[in-house]
């Protein structure tokens, strides 16, 4: 698909881009600030945690509030939580499934980096009947570093047989910009909670509204 960029692979974000749960990680680290005494705000979640791995947000939460628990003892509390969340309850991101089908009939690759861990990743999916739609995933198991290290996009690039140059990736949260950035990929950003700061607006490719947005463009750069 070209006329001014080509791109042989879209490389989706998960959550917060592909799907809306951002929101549901958010009372996740407030539960847990709470069962301590301590107050953390969605404008607190939004500035500093949204695109990093679990473990470094609750490494994050605890030395905020100097919470009275281990590393160890917090993730397993935050674990329990989203273990008997209710997956189902989780939407994809309007237009999501149209630029997946879009994409696919363009014999581009779809490929997911997320953060998240595999089996929960997987079961929402299967879900919304997506498991099948993508050439290669890549997962927080798959990795040593999470955002805004580039580890997750070169993984999913080595699993997928893919160049860097090739693909286009599409994120919502400024740690992710900044991975793609580094991994030497363009980035489309999709803001979610928040609109990036002007330093990591000025890494991405484009900034659009929503994904039936980066479907447009794309069908403009045939």
């Amino acid at each position: 698909m070209k006329k001014n960029n080509t791109f042989l692979a879209v490389i989706f974000d998960m959550d917060g881009l592909l799907i809306d749960s951002e929101k549901m990680y958010y009372q996740t680290f407030a539960a847990l600030a709470e069962k301590y005494g301590a107050e953390f705000t969605l404008e607190e979640y939004t500035a500093g945690f949204s695109g990093r791995s679990l473990k470094e947000n609750i490494q994050g939460l605890i030395d905020m509030f100097t919470l009275p628990v281990t590393l160890d003892e917090a993730y397993v509390i935050v674990t329990d939580y989203l273990h008997n969340y209710d997956l189902r309850t989780i939407m994809l991101k309007p237009g999501a499934r149209e630029l997946i089908r879009y994409l696919k009939h363009n014999q581009v690759k779809v490929c997911l980096a997320t953060s998240g861990n595999e089996n929960r990743a997987r079961t929402i999916l299967r879900i919304h009947g997506l498991e099948t739609m993508f050439d290669a995933m890549a997962f927080k198991e798959d990795i040593s570093n999470g955002k805004p290290a580039p580890d997750i996009f070169l993984k999913v690039c080595e699993k997928g047989g893919l160049s860097a140059r090739d693909c286009l990736v599409l994120e919502d949260s400024e740690a992710g910009i900044l991975a793609a950035e580094r991994a030497g990929m363009k980035v489309i950003c999709i803001p979610d909670l928040k609109y990036p700061g002007e330093e990591y607006a000025g890494i991405a490719w484009r900034i659009l509204p929503d994904l039936y947005a980066v479907k447009e463009l794309l069908e403009e750069e045939q």
